[in-house]
């Protein structure tokens, strides 16, 4: 089957209308720090089902997106409701929007953490410099929050807006852009060997020691059990059960599924690879079938190539060894934490749950590095939300987080907040910000520790949830 030639447009975080309006704050018994909220007299609240066809107006209007087909299917992802979307409102006008996605588990390594992403916020023109974004944000992170999410995630171009509220850049864009034709090269090399086998570009091959071939609904038994080496020990994808499978399926926010397996009957598959236009967004091969990726990507190389792109983009996080082979065809990799102006942010709902969910994790790191009785104390300053500094105890040998921190004095490490999130998934520790961990330490032996405890992780959310329909 031919891949369409038309490029699809990917699902983008976007903001428009911030404010500078200062953020009242309230003490909240079920969390360690303070949350902000909304004035008594904010005019915003959750949105009802008779408020869609007003927010997509609105969204259309700022946006000039998203389509008619994608915002259906908004409507439509598992345990998505009207109330998850906020709005401001003016009579009987919508002057300001916002959306809470469903709270996922995201992977990190053996554990899971609760999180949601921000969404689509906007705010019509005649409406700006009112407040009204901050209070948007405020009512959805209550929301993530009540609803059980531990962290909340943002993909923006408006970085300095959601700093100053406590958010922090945490992650980093992870693809490969390289010609179709010197991938297609390379991988030929890769293959095995195959009798009578001819160009890549010839379709009449011979026999093949692997078949791809468009994924079929009967195929989903074996796509679960794919999904399950999607996400084992790695840091920022979301598991998906059965109906977020069908979901993404109906929305069709790519051209084609690609899987591949030993023949065409065959019902075992030993992977799978999304095809948008010209970028590969999802790429999955089981590990006890690593010569299934050649012709898997291969596949999918072909296809740009015939639908006349030249170049093919590959998105991966940024350990996968797929990227070596774009490298090696002259290619090149992107690690950046902009693209397209747009970087990916975090903001900790919930300390103290976000360093017990992730004990296991850690817990294990300190014993690796012989740090059995190191304990950390973490002092987080909540001044940016007008409360005092508080601090946690981290203590490997139990794996337990406790309040305080008095005892500790050369392994105590100060930092805001916001910063924590950064630190937790490893974004806090990589080389630039080296320097930045060992200020926010009382004593050096305070910033080993946390890197013992916190090192780089290699964190990447997948690009499939960001496809749009058209």
């Amino acid at each position: 089957m031919r891949m369409a030639a038309q490029k699809r447009a990917h699902a983008e975080v976007r903001f428009a209308g911030q404010d500078k309006k200062p953020v009242a704050v309230i003490s909240s018994p079920t969390v360690l720090f303070p949350v902000a909220e909304a004035p008594p007299a904010s005019r915003v609240g959750p949105a009802r089902s008779g408020d869609l066809i007003d927010i997509y107006n609105l969204l259309r209007t700022v946006f000039h997106g998203p389509s008619a087909a994608e915002f259906q299917a908004q409507q439509e992802a598992p345990g998505s409701e009207p109330s998850q979307r906020f709005v401001a409102r003016d009579r009987q006008t919508i002057a300001a929007h916002v959306r809470v996605g469903t709270v996922g588990e995201m992977q990190y390594g053996r554990v899971s953490i609760p999180s949601a992403w921000l969404m689509d916020l906007a705010t019509a023109e005649s409406y700006r410099r009112q407040g009204l974004a901050t209070e948007l944000i405020v009512a959805a992170e209550r929301d993530a929050l009540r609803r059980g999410a531990t962290l909340l995630f943002a993909r923006s171009n408006q970085i300095e807006f959601l700093m100053r509220r406590g958010w922090r850049v945490c992650g980093r864009h992870s693809y490969s852009v390289v010609d179709a034709c010197r991938l297609l090269a390379v991988i030929a090399e890769k293959m095995e060997p195959r009798p009578n086998a001819k160009s890549l570009l010839n379709r009449d091959t011979g026999t093949q020691a692997w078949h791809v071939r468009p994924f079929r609904l009967l195929d989903m038994p074996e796509l679960l059990r794919l999904e399950t080496i999607r996400t084992a020990n790695r840091f920022g994808a979301v598991s998906r059960d059965r109906a977020a499978w069908d979901w993404l399926l109906s929305r069709r926010g790519f051209d084609q599924m690609y899987v591949v397996s030993r023949s065409h009957t065959s019902g075992e598959l030993a992977g799978y690879a999304i095809a948008c236009s010209s970028r590969v967004a999802e790429m999955v091969v089981d590990p006890d079938h690593a010569s299934a990726a050649a012709p898997l990507l291969a596949h999918v190389a072909r296809e740009a190539v015939e639908a006349s792109f030249s170049s093919l983009r590959f998105d991966a996080p940024p350990d996968d060894p797929h990227h070596a082979w774009c490298v090696e065809a002259k290619g090149r990799t992107v690690h950046e934490v902009l693209s397209g102006g747009e970087a990916y942010l975090v903001k900790v709902l919930n300390p103290r749950a976000l360093l017990e969910q992730t004990a296991p994790e850690w817990q294990t790191r300190a014993m690796q590095a012989g740090e059995k009785s190191g304990v950390l104390a973490l002092e987080l300053d909540h001044s940016d939300v007008g409360a005092a500094a508080s601090t946690l105890l981290l203590e490997p040998a139990t794996g337990s987080v406790t309040d305080s921190g008095e005892r500790v004095r050369k392994t105590r490490l100060q930092l805001p907040l916001a910063q924590l999130g950064p630190l937790v998934l490893g974004q806090a520790t990589q080389e630039t910000n080296e320097r930045a961990l060992s200020l926010a330490a009382v004593h050096s032996r305070g910033a080993a520790l946390a890197a013992s405890y916190f090192p780089p992780l290699p964190l990447y959310y997948p690009s499939l949830e960001h496809l749009t329909a058209r």
